[in-house]
């Protein structure tokens, strides 16, 4: 059975007991890796996935706006 690009890109998210365990790096890394484009996780570069990675953390703060 074939899978979909989007189950190939996700990663294992291990749960935890306590809340503070959801900050630990080994639960915050993969949580934060599902959250991204999978446009963005695809890149087979690594200059443009920073550089792509930049510009997708830019516009989730600041918002995506015109110049015009």
């Amino acid at each position: 059975m074939p899978f979909a690009i989007s189950e190939l890109t996700l990663t294992y998210v291990p749960r935890t007991r306590r809340r503070i365990g959801d900050r630990a790096f080994f639960v915050a890394a993969p949580r934060a890796w599902n959250r991204l484009p999978t446009e963005l996780k695809l890149l087979r570069s690594t200059d443009l996935f920073c550089r792509d990675l930049k510009t997708f953390l830019f516009h989730s703060v600041y918002g995506h706006q015109d110049t015009d």
